[in-house]
């Protein structure tokens, strides 16, 4: 078997490994999107292996690509029983592999070398590499919540209405395609509130008027944005948000206040908590639905929490971590 040194030198290989049988060690896989972030995650790699390999770890490196995605990674890496499953990436490379070891018993554990790295922030996990590097080798493993919409997991976030119409063009923008801006520009202008049916789980249900909902997973997520910043990751419930009464602007400017984590009270702005809510509309057409960047398709949609269903590596908790509303 090729040592992880030699993992390093040749990137583009990413060669299917057999464990021993009998092993002597612990083994991590070490999964990169060397496209995330502003950060050189591969430049980081050097550190990361030499910090595992430290603790007596064996570390094989993967890097993903469209030929060689994260599902399939770890599904090998669950056949082959690795100790321990490590991404290096943005919050979608880290959803992507969550989703895999959903319902398994390896940890997730995190190097965050994306933009906004919602997912580690929402699990304490520092944004810098020794840091980060501390959870791996000295953290806890968490049990944790996932959950789905319409049976598509997600570990963030649903949107309903304007944020997920919005999002395909807004996609395509962020990827340089300029010219989408005035298709983004006539949605927005041209959108409206919109009739909305929730059902909660106690049997209560709501029909209000909004330009959109949000039901969370995690305190946050795009631009950081701290959406539901009482949302536990092992809470068992979801938080649903409902931005009633707002106008187009309004609802812009709230999303600008609480980007990067900040926290802003808006008494316009309806919370609730459940195990599940099902989202409908009474008018046409039909709302677009958005699960963690995946158009899951329109309402109706049911979403459903599953409860500590991902092992992760986050920092000791605490009495007062534990105590604490608010990851």
């Amino acid at each position: 078997m090729s040592s992880s040194t030699n993992a390093i030198a040749i990137p583009p290989v990413n060669a299917a490994v057999s464990l021993p049988v009998e092993r002597t060690k612990r083994w991590a896989r070490l999964l990169v999107n060397p496209a995330s972030g502003t950060h050189d995650a591969v430049a980081q790699l050097p550190a990361i292996v030499t910090a595992f390999e430290g603790r007596g770890m064996q570390v094989v490196l993967s890097f993903t690509s469209a030929g060689n995605s994260p599902q399939a990674l770890v599904a090998q890496t669950v056949r082959d029983h690795y100790d321990l499953v490590v991404v290096a990436g943005g919050d979608g490379p880290v959803s992507a592999v969550a989703h895999s070891l959903l319902g398994t018993d390896i940890p997730l554990g995190i190097v965050p070398v994306g933009t906004y790295n919602n997912i580690a922030r929402s699990l304490r996990i520092p944004s810098d590499l020794d840091g980060a590097l501390q959870v791996l080798l000295h953290g806890q493993p968490w049990r944790i919540d996932s959950a789905v919409a319409n049976g598509t997991p997600f570990m963030e976030v649903v949107d309903v209405g304007l944020d997920a119409r919005l999002f395909p063009v807004a996609e395509q923008i962020k990827s340089g395609a300029w010219y989408q801006l005035g298709a983004a520009l006539r949605t927005l202008r041209y959108y409206r509130l919109c009739k909305l049916r929730i059902e909660l789980p106690n049997g209560r249900r709501l029909v209000t008027r909004s330009l959109m909902a949000l039901v969370s997973n995690m305190p946050y997520f795009g631009m950081r944005f701290a959406v539901a910043p009482t949302a536990r990751p092992d809470s068992g419930l979801l938080v649903l948000t409902v931005f009633e009464h707002m106008t187009k602007l309004q609802l812009l400017r709230h999303f600008a206040a609480i980007a990067h984590g900040r926290q802003v009270q808006e008494p316009r702005i309806s919370t609730y908590q459940g195990e599940r809510c099902r989202i409908t509309t009474t008018s046409r057409p039909s709302m677009p639905v958005q699960a963690d960047g995946q158009v899951v398709g329109p309402t109706p949609v049911l979403i459903e929490v599953m409860p500590r269903a991902l092992t992760a590596m986050a920092p000791p908790r605490t009495p007062a971590h534990r105590a604490d509303e608010a990851p």
